[in-house]
């Protein structure tokens, strides 16, 4: 294996290694950030379902007269009341939440017939609602399984079609149901970006050692190499039999002085055992010891 090919394949080597530890370090930290937005998305919806059904409880109690009007450009069909005096104060209260995240999102809604109507969608400063969405379609996984009386976290599509993980949980005493979710985008993109900068860095890092390390061997190498063509010029040019076996006792290296001795050609000598150069009356004493060492 020439030079520029045992670099090739240093580097190859040495760069798979570093990008399997990086992936399964990447792999970790983005499981790890998974499960606490899954938390984070959790504590958000439950929280906010227990907040709005204590509005709910304290209004129900506490709110006699009724007046008819509509909320504030809401078409939603809640009229006045305790419930439309609870969710008059959830929409002012939302306008005020900076939310989490570009893609971060909260949603309230009510189930009215075969349609999902949302009362409130907040992302950062937005709290413009989406258009009704037919129950039964695809769309908002989350907040259909919130208007069932679920409560969990799912991967799923949102109102929008996106994927994203939400947490859902239904408001039991306004039979409303809460989605708090983020697209799977926004948590994916950093650790997609760690992974390529981790292994641009790697691959420069490794390119980098094994020029540096081919700089220091090679002289180390060529040494060795100076000194094997020596030991064998010194070995080939003595009169005496030079020979050299294994710890199996095969041949591997048969001078020029042992060929004169022996009469085999360096060919025909190498890779056969020492025994065959001993004379056959001590060959049997001689495999006789091998067993008893063995």
């Amino acid at each position: 294996m020439n030079e520029k090919i045992r670099f090739i394949a240093l580097t190859l080597i040495m760069t798979s290694v570093a990008l399997i530890i990086g992936s399964v370090a990447i792999g970790i930290l983005y499981n790890t950030a998974f499960e606490q937005k899954r938390t984070d998305l959790v504590e958000t919806a439950r929280s906010q379902a227990r907040l709005i059904e204590s509005i709910a409880r304290f209004d129900a109690k506490h709110v006699h007269q009724m007046h008819e009007h509509e909320l504030n450009s809401d078409s939603t069909g809640y009229k006045s009341g305790s419930v439309a005096a609870t969710i008059s104060q959830v929409i002012d209260a939302h306008k005020n939440y900076k939310g989490w995240g570009k893609t971060g999102e909260f949603t309230l809604a009510r189930l009215e017939g075969e349609q999902i109507v949302f009362i409130l969608r907040h992302r950062q400063y937005e709290t413009d609602k989406p258009e009704a969405i037919p129950f039964n379609s695809n769309l908002a996984e989350p907040m259909q399984l919130a208007l069932t009386g679920q409560s969990g976290t799912i991967i799923g599509l949102d109102y929008q079609g996106k994927k994203v993980l939400a947490a859902y949980e239904p408001v039991a005493i306004l039979n409303l149901g809460i989605v708090a979710k983020i697209n799977l985008t926004e948590i994916r993109t950093p650790f997609i970006q760690a992974f390529w900068i981790v292994s641009l860095i790697a691959s420069i890092t490794i390119a980098a050692g094994t020029v540096l390390f081919f700089a220091i061997s090679n002289p180390i190498i060529k040494g060795i190499k100076v000194n094997e063509r020596r030991f064998h010029s010194i070995t080939q040019l003595a009169n005496d039999a030079i020979i050299a076996t294994d710890e199996n006792g095969m041949i591997t290296f048969w001078n020029n002085g042992a060929k004169k001795s022996f009469g085999y050609d360096t060919k025909e000598i190498l890779g056969k055992h020492i025994s065959i150069l001993m004379p056959d009356k001590y060959q049997a004493t001689y495999k006789l010891k091998l067993r008893k060492v063995k």
